[in-house]
């Protein structure tokens, strides 16, 4: 008998490529990689292009950090071969295994970097992007031949990918997205309604989301002028470029008394605790975790009936559906559960958070890229 001790497993070194840390879902989604993969088995490190962010300090606590201080957006083309190169010296030192990156500018600058270091490459699509450019989708086209395997996050993601990208789906693979329950679980009470005056009884409705077009804040504004002789409040948590035209537009539909902007948060928990609705009107997404969280925190949750809201939302069953620009039916929903309270629907708040925790663990997420890291690297070795 060998009484030889097995010498211990090298460990896989994998190396994430960020834009930036700023709040967003992508960038919440690199926080529970770096708090939940497996240490023993893998070394991480995360470069950063641009700014911190307000994620930064989260991501430092887990895992290796590197800066590149790379500033603009878009970057300008000597900043995009300017990261190349950093992140090919920083690949000397560090000798990862794998390079995972996700969002346009990361994942073409970690396809240029795996194809120098001759290192396989997975990139993460968060999206569908119908508004991307057709010089974008030629060169997603191009790159892709320099790609182990891409990640969608939800099945519209994937069509996307192969109808307007004219990717082969065997060169993709369904990784769905999911959110960290205990921070949902674990969070100091708020004063939220007392800051802004909000009554208990007034309906308290929020939007968790990007300030942007595809995001169709403005909707919203519509379906409530008409319903504005109801209790109710609005809050917009989050930035954009939408932010100062739909600011006019509150001011236009005689909602000034009504809405408030709060800017990005990092207290959604608290927030989402003390509201009562939750409404998302996208014209596109890929796996909206703002609409997740909601729905583990048994909000009532009202989302556009495009195809990614509709893998988390069955209508009357654990949410409302509603068509992306009709204002009068969304008006028509809310008004139902303004006047009857949400205490007449615990039934369905009770089926969204269950459909949550049933299907989007980060326990089923991580075992996902643990397997495709395990196959990305027996499928690639010499």
């Amino acid at each position: 008998m060998n009484n030889r001790e097995n010498p211990k497993k090298k460990k896989t070194n994998i190396l994430y490529i960020a834009n930036d840390m700023t709040i967003g879902g992508a960038e919440k989604i690199y926080l529970i990689l770096s708090e939940y993969l497996n240490k023993e088995k893998y070394n991480l490190m995360f470069v950063i292009i641009g700014e911190k962010g307000e994620f930064y300090e989260d991501l430092a606590k887990n895992t290796k950090v590197e800066l590149l201080h790379i500033y603009g957006r878009p970057l300008l083309n000597s900043q995009i071969i300017e990261a190349i190169m950093k992140i090919v010296d920083i690949c000397h030192d560090f000798k990862p295994n794998i390079i995972q990156s996700q969002l346009w500018t990361s994942n073409m600058v970690s396809r240029m970097v795996g194809r120098i270091t001759s290192t396989p490459i997975i990139i993460v699509e968060q999206n569908v992007y119908n508004n991307r450019s057709e010089e974008r989708l030629s060169i997603d086209k191009i790159l892709s031949n320099y790609t182990y395997k891409i990640v969608a996050v939800s099945e519209a993601v994937k069509n996307f990918i192969k109808t307007k990208q004219k990717i082969d789906e065997n060169k993709i693979t369904i990784i769905e997205n999911s959110i960290d329950f205990r921070k949902f679980d674990n969070f100091k009470n708020s004063a939220l309604r007392k800051e802004f005056n909000i009554k208990k009884e007034t309906s308290l409705i929020v939007n968790v989301a990007m300030l942007g077009r595809t995001k169709n804040q403005s909707m919203i504004l519509e379906s409530l002028k008409n319903i504005k002789e109801e209790d109710f409040f609005l809050l917009f948590v989050g930035d954009g470029l939408d932010k100062e035209s739909l600011k006019k537009k509150v001011k236009n539909c005689g909602l000034t008394d009504k809405v408030k902007f709060l800017k990005w948060r990092r207290d959604v928990p608290q927030i989402l605790n003390e509201s009562d609705i939750f409404i998302l009107p996208s014209y596109q997404e890929g796996l909206s975790l703002s609409l997740m969280e909601a729905m583990y925190m048994k909000k009532l949750c009202i989302v556009s009936e495009i195809p990614s809201n509709k893998i988390l939302i069955k209508e009357g069953i654990n949410g409302f559906l509603f068509p992306t620009n009709d204002a009068k039916k969304l008006s028509r929903i809310l008004k139902k559960i303004i006047i009857n309270g949400t205490d007449k629907f615990e039934k369905i708040k009770f089926n969204a958070r269950k459909t949550i925790m049933d299907n989007f663990s980060t326990d089923t997420m991580i075992k996902a890229y643990e397997k495709l890291y395990e196959d990305c690297l027996k499928n690639t070795s010499n």
